[in-house]
């Protein structure tokens, strides 16, 4: 019978095919094969291994050749689209492999759902409704960012699901006006806070304007901050209302 090996993250499986186990810290070797140092975790909770290593020829080739000295035939990788592309570079490597979509972010071709949303978006909703108390008592207005990268899946859903008073997707480039009428329409309605959902991922107008090379080097720039910190601070200037 052939063997199939599944794992949760192909971190995880990379970490694995190198011969790295949980704690080992390895940086560049003399082959080449590995350019980005990675730490492993192992403190006995939940947690994933970050690496970059997968794009570089060697490592494919050492990966491959490890299934197959350990009669691996071939592989369930569970995760998002770079799990994904590592799943399909295994296979033209002569390694079988399946992909099960687990990502958060649901930017699965083809997927109506991936496995990590709902349980995301579970997550995000019951921290969105201890947050909701303390941010009305405080008369604030809270800026709450999600993870989804380019993808406003995870913003959109959790945000409706917690009765989010605005939501900022990726897609849809805001308006920073807009979003200082909202809160003041609710403030003269009486409502003195206001929770904002934001995605990770999400432009102003003025900055979707910009040419993709432009908004690379500003993310990349020593100024770059998330975009719920520099959101608060424009907030807080323009309506004097606490922000966070």
């Amino acid at each position: 019978m052939k063997k199939i090996l599944s794992m949760l993250l192909f971190a995880g499986i990379m970490l694995m095919l190198t011969g790295c186990g949980a704690g080992k810290k390895f940086a560049a070797t003399d082959t080449g094969s590995f350019k980005y140092e990675i730490q492993g975790v192992n403190n006995g909770t939940q947690g994933t291994y970050l690496v970059k290593v997968w794009t570089y020829s060697p490592t494919k080739k050492v990966s491959v050749e490890t299934c197959k000295k350990n009669q691996i035939d071939a592989m369930i990788c569970i995760g998002g689209d770079g799990t994904f592309r590592g799943a399909t570079d295994l296979t033209f490597h002569g390694i079988p492999s399946i992909g099960l979509p687990g990502t958060i972010d649901n930017d699965i071709t083809a997927t109506d759902y991936t496995i990590g949303l709902d349980t995301s978006i579970n997550t995000t909703v019951a921290m969105i409704d201890c947050l909701r108390d303390t941010c009305e008592s405080h008369a604030r207005c809270n800026v709450v960012e999600l993870m989804g990268r380019d993808a406003g899946w995870l913003t959109l859903h959790a945000g409706i699901a917690s009765g989010a008073d605005i939501i900022l997707l990726p897609e849809i480039p805001y308006d920073i006006n807009r979003i200082v009428e909202g809160i003041e329409a609710r403030r003269k309605a009486g409502r003195n806070f206001t929770i904002i959902a934001v995605a990770e991922g999400a432009v102003s107008k003025d900055s979707a304007s910009l040419t993709e090379e432009e908004r690379r080097r500003m993310k990349e720039s020593d100024s770059h901050v998330p975009v719920s910190y520099r959101l608060a601070d424009q907030l807080e200037q323009i309506t004097g209302q606490e922000t966070r």
